[in-house]
């Protein structure tokens, strides 16, 4: 206990004293975070390169290390080669934030040497090569997706530390909660390696912490944030790998869940706009917080709180073992995610989920539509004769909600496609008299008549007196089995109420194909013993 006591002060009297100097060193070459971006909340030229203090302090304090001789320093002395595998890539992305604390780097740059280092990391050794699926248990990912998965990870904590080092004491006190998650975690489990690593690193934050606090004298940096996240994201995994399956992917989850939690809304939503990924802006989860009215103190407090609550889920499941109490951590990383986006209110997601419920609502009334549609054609197979198909399909024009349906016959070929005039009475008239077309009329004859007109035979249901601008219509040609143009089918529906929504192709389908088949059918003398045609021939 006494090693890691001093682990713990070593590293943290060595961030307080390099700090200081490092504060020092920025202003002597001017090495400022200026303000001015709109997602920059600071209004004074700050120094940002204390990472390197962070960075210095841990490796001195392990350093220290090895001017001791007791179980812990022979652990720690047996581990280097390992420790080596860990800390080599980790300086890769230190090296990054650091290139781009002095000089800018580009966002692609950034991803790629991250993405890099991450595969380093799995080729040295560190690999996740399993995880458990609810109600599947244990899965064996295997080489090509265990290697997937461990990059991904390692790049998704990385920089969910930089994302959420936007405030001034959140990030390092972040990773100072999550390091003493990951010291408990460990000690529970009796991971001496992953517990002699975040020692130091927690007393490293600790020491930098009261420089960064509101209003802070130095910035953690790229650099900073860039190795406490890598490192953090190997040391999670690290400490319950000796915990059930699903423990020891839930507990690394939990114990990083605020990070984690701001990365996945931060891409969402810049997915959702069209925003570049990786490119910087003023829209993080502590941002929220200061438009909904906290203070800068007040938001990384209450950050603090549930990163400690997330501490307390990851603990509580290595406490208990088992896989049910293990759900309670991703159910409540959920619980939380809606409530954060539920409060804070930001407008990809509100413009997403109204969105997501106008398709739910358009998409059952598409559905139900269809379903009636699909009825109809159903029933007037089985209409005895038109009278009764007329009237299965009154019905169907109330239950859609059309406004008014007008079928207009030509009983005999046209003299040319585009006109019906000059149509012959004779005998084609008594051909259809015959038809006894009078018995279609609807019960009620201010709801649907049958008009007998000369050369043309009409029959019209409900009222369509609305305006072009007032209703939307859809007319579908009938032609008979040589082309020609032997009728219209009119469907008309007033702009107010609800929308009537259907696929077109149905109803093309629908009234081109089958009621005019169907009508045929029954009275081959209605239609002159010509059956109308689909206006598309390949789905006859």
């Amino acid at each position: 206990m006494r090693t890691y006591i001093f682990l713990f002060v070593t590293a943290a009297l060595a961030s307080a004293v390099l700090t200081p100097a490092v504060i020092a060193l920025c202003r002597r070459f001017g090495l400022f975070d200026r303000p001015g971006a709109a997602r920059k909340i600071h209004d004074r030229p700050v120094p940002r390169l204390g990472g390197v203090a962070v960075v210095a302090a841990f490796l001195a304090a392990l350093a220290a290390l090895f001017f001791y001789d007791n179980v812990v320093t022979r652990i720690f002395t047996d581990m280097v080669p390992k420790i080596g595998r860990i800390l080599l890539p980790a300086l890769v992305v230190f090296a990054l934030g650091l290139a781009d604390d002095l000089r800018g780097v580009r966002a692609r740059t950034k991803f790629g040497v991250q993405t890099a280092a991450a595969v380093l990391l799995w080729a040295l050794g560190f690999r996740i090569g399993m995880v458990s699926l609810p109600f599947a248990g244990g899965v064996d990912l295997g080489p090509v997706l265990g290697a997937l998965v461990t990059v991904l990870w390692v790049v998704a904590v990385t920089n969910a530390f930089n994302f959420i080092d936007g405030m001034d004491g959140l990030a390092a006190g972040i990773a100072l909660f999550v390091s003493l998650s990951v010291m408990i975690t460990a000690a529970v489990m009796g991971n001496k390696e992953a517990l002699i690593l975040a020692v130091p690193l927690a007393g490293a934050a600790a020491g930098f912490l009261p420089f960064n606090w509101h209003p802070a004298k130095v910035f953690l940096g790229d650099a900073g944030s860039y190795f406490l996240g890598f490192v953090l994201a190997a040391l999670a995994v690290m400490s319950s790998t000796k915990s059930s399956i699903l423990v020891a992917v839930a507990v690394p989850v939990a114990m990083l869940g605020i990070p984690l939690l701001d990365t996945t809304l931060t891409v969402a939503r810049r997915f959702l706009s069209g925003q570049p990924l990786f490119d910087a802006d003023g829209d993080h989860i502590h941002h929220r917080l200061l438009k909904a009215g906290l203070s800068q103190r007040m938001a990384v407090l209450l950050l603090y709180g549930l990163t400690v609550v997330m501490g307390a889920l990851a603990l509580l499941g290595i406490l208990t073992g088992h896989q049910p109490a293990a759900v309670v951590i991703p159910v409540g990383l959920g619980v939380l995610a809606i409530l954060v986006v539920r409060r804070l209110g930001w407008d990809e997601f509100a413009e997403a989920w109204a969105m997501f419920r106008k398709a739910l609502r358009f998409q059952r009334q598409v559905i139900g539509n269809q379903v009636r549609l699909r009825r109809f054609v159903q029933d007037i197979q089985t209409a005895p004769d038109a009278a009764a198909l007329f009237r299965r399909l009154e019905e169907f024009l109330a239950e859609a909600g059309f406004s008014a349906c007008s079928v207009e016959l030509w009983p005999s070929p046209p003299d040319s496609p585009q006109s019906h005039k000059g149509h012959k009475d004779e005998p084609e008239s008594a051909n259809l008299e015959s038809a006894n077309l009078l018995i279609c009329q609807s019960a009620n004859p201010d709801a649907s008549t049958i008009n007998h007109q000369p050369s043309t035979y009409k029959w019209s249901w409900g009222s369509d007196s609305a305006t072009e601008s007032e209703s939307w219509r859809i007319r579908i040609p009938l032609r008979d089995s040589a082309g020609a143009h032997r009728g219209w089918v009119t469907l008309s529906r007033r702009l107010e109420g609800e929308r009537v929504l259907f696929q077109v192709a149905s109803l093309l389908d629908a009234f081109g194909v089958h009621f005019p088949s169907r009508l045929s059918a029954l009275d081959p003398a209605f239609l002159l013993s010509d059956q109308l045609q689909s206006i598309n021939p390949s789905k006859q």
